[in-house]
């Protein structure tokens, strides 16, 4: 066994209660509203206003009391006189007394002393004079002061993944700046003398880095910020000068195991604590964690899928757990009948790439054919994955599987 390598896999479940211990809080910072896409609200948000500011017309129609309308038919019209028109923007309007009516635009502020909005298709106006042809009670076609959000009322709560719809309520409740969590900063470093960029030449016995451009886009679709990706050899004056760098979380990949130049590990202890190495999944199960300088270190496998699969099951919920969001596998699921039987091992959690297909009614879930970790194509074939449980021996063909969706 390599200096440093794993003398044991731990349970996936223990693995995750480590990282649990080990809070890095990163702070918050406050940005405007239309800066926040996609960023974690570090607080709770209330509102700075009503919305609707004001009684609007939500019709086009004419503004009248209820009761000057009242039994109104096409058989028997109740005529008024009109003595004003408003439309959206207006900041005043003609007031609405008895016998009277003002024709109004969507969204225009409701005028004084009406109660409702009869639409403009029961309605005809000539010389002055418009006729109504249908009965509305009070409230009808308006929406009153603070009807949607009162001044005050909690908008969105602190962890919220902000979305486009949630901007468009901070905008039109006033709440032009919202304090977010400052996002992690992540370095991501595939190691391995045999990795070549995309792009550069092959020498004999190289292949191109598939990892740090997986793993960046994992890591920044979760709200982090990728301040660098490289390559280094291997060489441990490279990672020594890797832990020198300023970042809030470090990604590794490859040297994780227990080969003779798997030296990441040891590098790690020696300049800070490996908290675990080896973890009871396949694929992935050299993944490690580690603190380096009070800040949290990655060890991932080398092998595209298996590093996948360990930053899915472990630096995800890491991740999230930094940003404030709730711990979860951010997949929409689907649910459907497995068409064959998966072999696993107790005590182990296995990440099956599967295909979906929609069968007489039915969703069929497929296991895509796994010959090895360092299959990145049993990833791209995948419409999503399944979890098999470390305390379930296998899955019989036609049980009922849970799929997280790519």
């Amino acid at each position: 066994m390599a200096k440093g390598g794993f003398k044991r896999r731990i349970p996936l479940a223990d693995a995750l209660d480590m990282l649990a211990q080990h809070g890095f809080e990163i702070g918050s910072e406050e940005v405007s509203f239309d800066c926040a896409l996609g960023r974690v609200l570090a607080e709770d948000v209330v509102s700075e206003m009503n919305n609707p500011p004001f009684d609007r017309a939500m019709m086009d129609g004419y503004a009248v009391r209820a009761e000057d309308a009242f039994g109104a038919s096409q058989a028997s019209p109740v005529l008024l006189k009109v003595v004003g028109v408003t439309v959206a923007g207006d900041t005043v309007s003609a007031v609405v007394g008895r016998g009277e009516a003002v024709k109004v635009m969507t969204g225009a502020k409701a005028p004084e002393g009406a109660d409702c909005v009869v639409m403009v298709e029961y309605t005809q106006e000539l010389d002055g004079v418009v006729e109504i042809t249908v009965s509305v009670p009070p409230g009808k076609h308006i929406s009153k002061v603070g009807e949607d959000i009162k001044k005050g009322d909690l908008l969105l709560k602190s962890g919220t993944v902000l979305k486009p719809q949630d901007l468009g309520v901070l905008a039109a409740t006033g709440n032009l700046k919202v304090k977010v969590r400052k996002k992690p900063r992540i370095v991501v470093v595939s190691t391995g003398t045999e990795l070549a960029a995309p792009g550069e030449k092959l020498g004999a016995g190289a292949i191109y880095d598939i990892n740090s451009y997986t793993l960046s886009s994992l890591a920044s679709g979760l709200g982090a910020e990728i301040v660098s990706r490289s390559i280094i050899t291997d060489d441990e004056s490279l990672l020594e000068d890797v832990l020198d760098m300023k970042w809030d979380l470090l990604l590794l990949s490859g040297a994780t195991s227990v080969g003779e130049k798997d030296f990441v590990p040891e590098v790690i202890r020696r300049r800070g604590e490996v908290v675990f190495h080896g973890v009871s999944i396949r694929p992935g199960s050299p993944a490690g964690f580690g603190v380096v300088s009070g800040r949290p270190v990655f060890m991932l496998p080398g092998f595209p899928v298996a590093a996948v699969t360990a930053f899915e099951l472990l630096v995800t919920p890491f991740i999230q757990r930094m940003l404030g969001t709730n711990v979860a596998v951010p997949h929409p699921t689907i649910e459907g009948l497995l068409t064959k039987a998966v072999p696993s091992q107790l005590g182990r959690v296995d990440f099956i790439r599967v295909r979906i297909e929609k069968h007489d009614g039915n969703i069929r879930v497929s296991p895509v054919s796994a010959k090895g970790a360092g299959l990145i194509t049993t990833l791209t074939k995948a419409d999503g994955f399944v979890l098999l449980d470390a305390k379930k021996e296998g899955l019989e063909a036609g049980e009922t599987v849970e799929v997280y969706l790519f």
